[in-house]
């Protein structure tokens, strides 16, 4: 038994050491094992997780575009497929393909001269909807619209759920910036123009969308006046333009002060007081003949005695041929005047030429429609009428 008092054996010194060894390995993989844990932990934080998107306002082509896959869904029984060769389907999806990386890469000009060559060969709704995507970003309101109304054609099978929303969300924005025309011309050989460019040959009409807002309109040919007409165009009604020609003589209108038949009646109803003074004229004459064969025939030399009847029967004779010669005086006086009254008002009252605006005689037409609505009010109950007459 050892002395309780005597000092302990101490420990070899090739024990120490390989305790020492073990505590430094070990804490040398906790350590590692620590740096592991911490980077993995700082990695995960540094990438969050990405919330699925909400349909949105502006187009995200990175994420938007229809690929290659959906195109090539099952289209033995679709009726975009029918009657789309293997070789035309093949050529169509490698041109969206290359309109997809181009899309992606924000080149919207090429992307969309690809899709659109994509379309030649086939008409499919998804290539129909990546089109719209590019011209989304080109301003091209029109062709966007008619592309989504494409694309959501056949609803969701060409098209996944999520990418038919987006359509129809893109459809729901663009549909104010367009508007419905229909423009008619009839005369042969007239250039119909919209804003300056070409729109057809008259005869004929053109009936589609145009962007929305004020327009100008024109139809032009050789030996008439160009006609101008200037519209808002809106997305909530169909306008209709009916473009007519006119040459100068039709433009031209004459109109008078006031109507002929006053300044001629004025002057006829003079006359008629100059042709009245005539006869009284010559009835004042007759009389005096009268009287002057009456006074030589019945009264003497030396005259007839005042107060008998030959006297009296002559001076009757007198005062007639006096009242007609005072009648007859009035009426040139007066009829002279009125009958130059009603010169003068005639040649005041010549034609005076003005521009005639054609188009207002089709407006006033429209105006002059009588239209019927019914008509409903407490205790009350018809057709109401309006019109102009």
């Amino acid at each position: 038994m050892e002395n309780a008092g005597a000092p302990r054996r101490a420990p070899r010194r090739g024990v120490i050491a390989f305790t020492r060894a073990g505590r430094s390995l070990w804490l040398g993989v906790s350590l590692c094992i620590g740096v592991v844990l911490a980077s993995a932990a700082m990695a995960r934080a540094a990438t969050p997780t990405v919330p699925k998107p909400a349909t949105p306002s502006v187009p995200s082509p990175n994420n938007e575009p229809v690929s290659d896959a959906t195109a090539r869904m099952q289209v033995s029984d679709r009726p975009w497929a029918l009657g789309v060769s293997s070789e035309r389907q093949e050529a169509a999806l490698k041109y969206l393909q290359e309109g997809n990386s181009l899309l992606k890469e924000s080149l919207f000009v090429e992307a969309a001269k690809v899709y659109r060559q994509a379309l030649a060969e086939w008409d499919h709704p998804g290539i129909h909807y990546n089109l719209a995507l590019a011209l989304l970003n080109m301003d091209q309101p029109v062709e966007v619209f008619q592309n989504l109304e494409a694309a959501i054609k056949y609803g969701a099978d060409p098209l996944d759920p999520e990418k038919l929303e987006h359509a129809k969300s893109y459809l729901r924005l663009i549909e104010k910036q367009v508007a419905s025309a229909d423009i008619h011309c009839d005369v042969d050989g007239a250039q119909v123009t919209f804003d300056g460019a070409p729109l057809f040959r008259a005869p004929g009409h053109y009936q589609g969308l145009v962007r929305a807002g004020t327009h100008t309109v024109t139809a032009s040919k050789a030996g008439f006046t160009t006609t101008s007409v200037t519209e808002e165009l809106t997305f909530d009604k169909k306008t209709e333009i009916n473009l007519r020609l006119y040459t100068a003589g039709d433009l031209i209108g004459y109109r008078r002060r006031y109507p002929i038949w006053r300044p001629i009646a004025v002057a006829a109803f003079g006359g008629a007081l100059l042709a009245t003074g005539a006869i009284m004229s010559l009835q004042a004459s007759k009389n005096v003949t009268a009287f002057d064969n009456s006074a030589t025939a019945v009264c003497p030399a030396m005259g007839c005695v005042p107060g008998s009847a030959d006297y009296v029967a002559l001076d009757q004779i007198r005062k007639r041929a006096n009242t007609y010669e005072t009648l007859a005086t009035i009426s040139y006086i007066a009829g002279g005047t009125i009958a130059a009254a009603g010169l003068v008002l005639l040649i005041m009252d010549r034609s005076i030429p003005y521009r005639v605006d054609p188009e207002s005689e089709h407006r006033d037409v429209a105006r002059l429609s009588p239209s019927f609505s019914p008509l409903l009010a407490p205790g009350l109950a018809g057709f109401a009428a309006t019109g102009r007459f």
